[in-house]
């Protein structure tokens, strides 16, 4: 936690031109990070160490940071690292008009800085098609629920409507049931009434 703190605290020196002070407390971090040997954060230092040297127009305490730097950027194949320290050293030789070196290490940053920003933008690409397909397999799940619950919600309408069909015929049988039992009791009564006519006549002669 003190190694990063110290870090920290000498990039906002760095970004205030607070030289001495940045150049304190990168220093302190290397000197803790003896012990830790976290190579991202040695690093990191060294490349501080090597834009203060060169503001202060120190370019062989310059050139000596961002070589530390450089190599442990290698190693570990940090290469945002590793680009800033070729950019650093392609300007300190550029300050020391030593424009072959200045020109070789300013082609491998360009060249490292292609590099990471095709990578990133390959990285990009891949992540924006995962959530497109994650995106599009949702939505086929929701739409194929959808049509579920629709299909459902059909079965459901053709029940009712078949239950509706089965009340409504049930109801014109018992109807038309019930009508032909009173016709069969209006039948049987007039017959009952035409023969008890019949048989008055007959007694009256």
């Amino acid at each position: 936690g003190q190694i990063i703190c110290l870090k920290n605290l000498g990039e906002i020196y760095l970004q205030k031109e607070d030289y001495p002070q940045a150049l304190q407390k990168y220093e302190r971090s290397l000197e803790i990070n003896q012990e830790f040997q976290s190579k991202r954060l040695m690093i990191t230092s060294y490349n501080g160490l090597g834009q203060i040297y060169t503001k202060q127009h120190n370019t062989a305490k310059a050139i000596e940071n961002y070589r530390h730097a450089q190599s442990l950027a290698q190693g570990s194949g940090i290469r945002p690292a590793l680009q800033m320290s070729y950019q650093g050293l392609a300007t300190v030789y550029g300050d020391m008009k030593d424009y072959a070196n200045a020109y070789h290490f300013q082609q491998l940053s360009n060249t490292l800085k292609d590099s990471i920003f095709n990578a990133e933008n390959t990285n990009k690409i891949a992540n924006l098609r995962v959530h497109y397909e994650t995106e599009r397999k949702e939505n086929e799940i929701k739409l194929l629920q959808n049509e579920k619950d629709l299909g459902y919600a059909h079965r459901n309408m053709l029940a009712l409507g078949l239950v509706c069909g089965l009340v409504v015929l049930g109801l014109a049988f018992n109807r038309q049931r019930l009508k032909v039992q009173k016709d069969r009791e209006i039948h049987a009564a007039q017959n009952a009434l035409a023969e008890n006519e019949i048989r008055n006549r007959q007694e009256r002669e």
